[in-house]
């Protein structure tokens, strides 16, 4: 039986929508109270068939953003949930929470990862309304008075704005440094396309664009990636270290017609060119893997390949590991806490197996950072963005350090300074 706000539809307008699926009612009454005291409009449920129906049913601006999910549902338990959840196409996040220790909580979690589904960091009970608060704040959903006062207020651009920048050339490619976790040297750089908003100045439009299938990612795919290639051509090629660029893209944009032919004719030619790396945004959304391995076995032709942030992707191809299509696996800051580092290390011994790197993103000298390279990390994106003028000094003084006295590398690991 669903425990509801009065009216689902005045509060959707303005409050995201959550579910509690737990069969103890009055903790679920609890999570109820706490999810409406952070201003979410929230739905508990005990009956795990009665909240996926109602997710399926729900209209589209009616659908939660997140389901908060017990382990153990009396004659059923999350991992059901999760098969249900898959077979109804939800695209929203979940959010496990249980009493049992850590190391189940991670292998349950990495289950609904390899269902494809978008896992929240879990919640051990009992927890605070402040844990919550923060799991929640991972997911980038803290609830906001308005849409339109959200965009001004997180600097979000609206996908209007961005085909409208797109059309008068007000758009830029920045790059975040990656260093290889044992030398410290850098190895790589990530492209991230960045808007001029008239109030906010230069303002990054990843989170913002339409879905992976609107036609607006076709022309900003290949504005960013010719902007890369020039960029590499005019300031890295003479650099003393070999660059791997690597992008975000929509697969529903790497599979399309004459991409590979672009490519082809637009990547450098010189021996120096260490490749490129495409993180696949949406590959989920395939459900025939020959979709995937396909485009791959073409693309690795002219050192292209392919990345994955679903380390659950990982554990389920272990039985095809010949077959994987990925040359990188890259950790996402949700389970990088150190409650999760056992599991990491787990993950980065097999994605090793499996003949692929391991990316993640940290600040130098952070605890965490000197916990990636214990774990055997491969490559460490400092998230510091920079425009290519300022990449390239960065980069110039990585080579000077490098072939300095007692550099060793220890100059790119403390962030270039």
């Amino acid at each position: 039986m669903g425990l509801g706000p009065t009216s689902v539809n005045q509060d959707a307008a303005t409050k995201h929508i959550v579910y509690v699926l737990d069969d103890d009612h009055e903790i679920g009454v609890v999570v109820h109270r706490m999810l409406s005291a952070l201003d979410f409009a929230a739905i508990a449920f005990t009956d795990p068939d009665e909240c996926v129906r109602s997710v399926a049913a729900a209209p589209a601006r009616e659908k939660p953003l997140v389901i908060i999910v017990d382990l153990a549902l009396g004659k059923s338990d999350a991992v059901d949930v999760f098969d249900k959840l898959q077979s109804s196409s939800y695209r929203g996040k979940v959010l496990l929470i249980s009493g049992s220790d850590q190391a189940t909580l991670a292998e349950i979690q990495a289950v609904g990862s390899a269902r494809g589904l978008a896992m929240l960091p879990p919640l051990k009970k009992p927890f605070r309304l402040e844990d919550l608060k923060v799991s929640l704040r991972t997911a980038k959903l803290a609830a906001a008075p308005t849409q339109s006062a959200a965009a001004i207020e997180k600097g979000k651009l609206a996908a209007g704005f961005v085909e409208r920048e797109f059309i008068n050339e007000r758009l830029a490619v920045r790059y975040e440094m990656k260093i290889d976790a044992k030398s410290g040297d850098a190895c790589g750089a990530e492209a991230l396309l960045y808007a001029r908003h008239p109030a906010l100045g230069w303002t990054t439009v990843a989170g913002s664009l339409p879905p992976h299938d609107h036609s607006i990612h076709h022309p900003l795919a290949r504005f960013a990636i010719r902007q890369m290639t020039m960029d590499w051509s005019r300031h890295f090629a003479a650099s003393k270290s070999p660059l791997k660029l690597s992008i975000k893209l929509p697969l529903s944009v790497v599979a399309a017609r004459g991409f590979v032919k672009f490519l082809r004719e637009l990547l450098p030619k010189d021996p120096g060119f260490a490749g490129l790396v495409l993180e696949i945004a949406d590959w989920w959304q395939f459900k025939d893997e020959t979709t995937v391995r396909e485009a791959q076995a073409r693309l690795s032709l002219y050192r292209v390949g392919f990345s994955i942030d679903d380390i659950g992707a990982v554990y389920s191809s272990i039985a095809s590991a010949r077959d994987f299509p990925f040359v990188e696996v890259r950790l996402t800051p949700a389970l990088l806490d150190e409650a999760n580092r056992t599991v990491c290390r787990s993950a980065i011994e097999i994605v090793h197996r499996v003949g692929a790197s391991v990316s993640a993103v940290a600040a130098p000298n952070s605890n965490v950072f000197q916990a990636l390279r214990e774990m055997g990390c491969d490559t460490i994106q400092l998230n510091e963005a920079m425009p290519v003028d300022a990449f390239k000094q960065k980069m110039l003084r990585s080579d000077a350090a490098r072939t300095g006295s007692g550099a060793n590398g220890t100059v790119q690991a403390n962030g270039g300074a």
